[in-house]
């Protein structure tokens, strides 16, 4: 017991009243483990450095560690490592565990020393010192953005374009990212139940830094996105800069919007360049290529004002139109770049053009096409507000049944083709979609499939196509 409180009360002795430093109360620590009586016939000495909060060994519980290691070493006392313990070690290991907890300008140091095997605490410390360990400039911890849009991989994706342009303001010298992913922000913030700005708090103390971004990214209304971002001390946890930025438009532009929220945060401490003297490099200006659910697959839905017809040509160079009266439906699935058309119509047969063949007629004719285009302009989204127009190739079969009341005829056709399609449209706001979807015909065969059309017959080749009215969701 005497042995103990002498240990304690000469440390406490080195406390910051003293004017203490760092580098002198780990030299002071080892010196008395030397010339403890509990460590006579020492074997060695496990060493282990945590954060008094989180008991987890950050950057600055390394700092110590290396430092206090070689501290010990240079009093003689040898260092096991913990692989080698786990192997083996006999009853003359001890093992000094040590804490350290930032108090403002003061950290404590709490020092215990164990016999390894029995688990004994032989003897307790407590030591202090005055400012901190010469780290250089302040250290910015960025944990990814918090966003419920985004998946994880997205917001690694947004996140280092985030960081980038904060490295680039020349203002923030920031931790590596591969010590964030060691933390496992998402882990920390499910088992403590914190905020986003209280967790990375947490995440900044435990990585040893002395400032942290939060970050987060959410959505105001369509296509309107809002962008946060704090700068947060972590020994105070005071706000020490905030910017805040909207952003109007698609997710493969947000890059900008990004760039824009470092500046304005590194702005709002002060010490950041003027935005209009920043000049972007050709890394920064690649398009972020991101892709969000919901928006790189839409459907459209149409109602078609238009209905399915046939002309027919004789050898003599007569043609007569045979028109149908009626409406359809179209179905589109739009992608980023390509799109997949199916359409169905049905009109009945009423008038026929002026032509050699055909009089007074009536019956009816359908029609079942399917395309697959490139898109132009929507390609990026197809986002409301905004033209669009695609082009691509598809087939149709379109079938026509009429009866001529002047002969007492029936005829019946079927009409396979190949056609060039044109999809042209405008997209509102609402999402309602105004359009033309035009084919144009690249081959065809036909079948009369009752034979009475006679060998005096050319071509025949089908009609579609009309006005849409559609929705997009």
């Amino acid at each position: 017991m005497k042995r103990l409180l002498g240990f304690i009360s000469v440390l406490l002795l080195s406390l910051p009243a003293m004017g203490q430093d760092f580098d002198q109360a780990i030299g002071q620590i080892a010196k008395l483990l030397k010339e403890s009586k509990s460590m006579q016939g020492s074997q060695g000495l496990l060493l282990e450095v945590v954060n008094f909060h989180s008991k987890k060994s950050d950057r600055k519980a390394l700092q110590i560690s290396e430092t206090l290691k070689t501290a010990l070493l240079g009093q003689g006392v040898k260092i096991i490592e913990q692989e080698k313990a786990l192997s083996g070690v006999s009853g003359k290991t001890f093992s000094l565990s040590v804490t350290y907890e930032d108090k403002g300008e003061t950290t404590l140091l709490r020092a215990q020393l164990t016999n390894f095997v029995t688990g004994q605490v032989l003897e307790q410390a407590v030591a202090g010192y005055s400012g901190e360990q010469k780290t250089g400039e302040s250290l910015v911890a960025v944990p990814d953005l918090e966003s419920p849009l985004l998946n994880k991989q997205q917001a690694r994706l947004l996140s280092d374009v985030f960081r980038t342009s904060l490295r680039n303001t020349k203002v923030f010298n920031l931790a590596s990212n591969a010590e964030i992913d060691r933390m496992d922000p998402d882990r920390i913030q499910k088992e403590l139940g914190c905020s986003r700005d209280e967790c990375a708090v947490v995440i900044g103390e435990q990585m040893g830094v002395d400032r942290v971004v939060s970050s987060s990214f959410g959505k105001l209304s369509e296509n309107t996105y809002l962008l946060t971002a704090k700068l947060i001390d972590i020994k105070s946890g005071a706000i020490l800069a905030s910017a805040t930025m909207r952003h109007k438009g698609e997710l493969t532009a947000i890059d900008q919007p990004l760039n824009q929220l470092a500046l304005e945060l590194a702005q709002n401490m002060g010490s950041a360049p003027e935005p209009k003297g920043y000049v972007r490099t050709a890394e920064e200006m690649k398009p972020v290529e991101l892709k969000v659910m919901g928006n790189d697959m839409r459907i459209q839905a149409y109602g078609l004002l238009g209905s399915p017809g046939i002309a027919i040509t004789e050898l003599g160079g007569a043609q007569t139109i045979v028109w149908s009266d009626g409406y359809g439906g179209m179905v589109r699935f739009v992608g980023e770049a390509w799109s997949g058309t199916a359409t169905s119509s049905y009109g009945n047969i009423n008038k026929v053009s002026s032509g050699t063949r055909f009089t007074e007629v009536n019956g009816a004719a359908s029609d079942m096409c399917g395309s697959v285009e490139y898109n132009w302009y929507s390609q990026v989204s197809g986002k409301p507000g905004q033209w669009s127009w695609a082009t691509g190739a598809g087939t149709c079969v379109t079938n026509v049944s009429f009866h001529e009341r002047a002969t007492n005829t029936d005829y019946r056709v079927k009409v396979r083709q190949y056609n060039w399609v044109l999809n042209l449209e405008y997209i509102f706001e609402s999402r309602f979609i105004l359009g033309l979807w035009m084919p144009a015909s690249l081959g065809y065969d036909y079948e009369d499939q009752i034979g009475n059309l006679g060998d005096d017959i050319d071509t025949i080749y089908s009609m579609t196509g009309g006005f849409s009215l559609g929705y997009q969701f």
